[in-house]
């Protein structure tokens, strides 16, 4: 009846599980090959629950949690493991997702990826925009195109990630890696340090989606300017919603920019860990002109692939 979290992720890890789930008033439950399991343990009491909670984070991330009820982290324990917390508000309680991170980065030819995206990174200008559904692969595949850009390229990549989850060595490349919160007090400060920076590659973990309407389309308008230079690589968990959010003006912009779009989704047989499964798009001129007119086009192809 062991709840000691390093015990707990120990247990997740020697299984070969991807994930821990600690939530107030239920057993805790690991996930192997993308189904729960659960654990022989009595069921976690909020006092249990928010013991874990209190392990993991510092002051700075507890305010953020009070504040808005939830927040992502990274943390590591050493002969452990590195792992990302998503703690969240449910019930009047406090749950936690622990997410086992690997260590090294997944190869791109590993991946399966296809070989299109390789010629795709190495542009100097525009946005790539990889989308999948939560928990499709998407910080992983990003991951392997900045291993591939770093073991092939010579640039200075940039990323803001909220949070870090794969820690990327300087090979060919300089790779700078920024987190919300820990490097960067928000998103914008961070876009101003990319640009000043002297970034030739951008790595965006996700798409900001402020709650301010109107912050949110100046952040995107400055993302947009800064793909007119440089290269960047962002996830967006559901484009299609995305873009029918945005100003036409924005639209305009985010049409003539465009690269290509990765559509991505994990499939995963019985006793087999997932599969990214992706397929890539590369925008023509009735595809940007969906984009720019909000066609029901592009959201039929968007839907078909995702």
């Amino acid at each position: 009846n062991d709840k000691n979290l390093i015990n707990l992720l120990e247990y997740t890890i020697n299984r070969n599980g991807t994930e821990l789930h600690i939530c107030p008033g239920a057993v805790p439950f690991i996930r192997i090959n993308g189904k729960l399991k659960e654990i022989s343990v009595s069921p976690f009491t909020t006092a249990e629950a928010k013991s874990i909670t209190d392990k993991i984070i510092d002051v700075d991330q507890k305010h953020v949690l009070l504040k808005s009820r939830t927040t992502n982290l990274t943390f590591s324990i050493n002969d452990v493991g590195r792992f990302r917390a998503y703690i969240y508000s449910q019930r009047g309680t406090f749950a936690t997702t622990i997410r086992v991170l690997p260590f090294g980065i997944p190869a791109f030819d590993d991946l399966g990826l296809p070989e299109i995206l390789k010629s795709l990174v190495e542009k100097q200008k525009g946005i790539l925009i990889v989308t999948g559904m939560a928990r499709s692969g998407k910080t992983t595949t990003l991951a392997a195109l900045v291993d591939f850009l770093n073991e092939n390229g010579s640039r200075h990549i940039a990323t803001i990630e909220n949070p870090i989850e794969y820690l990327h060595r300087h090979k060919k490349c300089i790779v700078s890696q920024q987190e919300i919160g820990a490097d960067t007090p928000d998103f914008q400060t961070a876009l101003r340090w990319v640009k000043k920076s002297g970034a030739d590659v951008i790595v965006l973990s996700e798409m900001p989606r402020d709650a301010d309407p109107a912050s949110q389309e100046h952040t995107l308008r400055r993302i947009l300017a800064l793909a007119e230079e440089k290269l960047i690589l962002a996830s967006i968990r559901d484009i299609g919603e995305y873009v029918t959010r945005l100003h036409d003006t924005d639209r305009n912009s985010l049409s003539n920019v465009l690269e290509g779009v990765v559509y991505q989704h994990l499939t995963a047989e019985d006793g087999c860990e997932p599969k990214i499964n992706c397929d890539v798009v590369i925008p023509d001129a009735q595809m940007r002109e969906n984009i720019r007119t909000c066609a029901k086009t592009f959201y039929q192809i968007e839907k078909k692939l995702s």
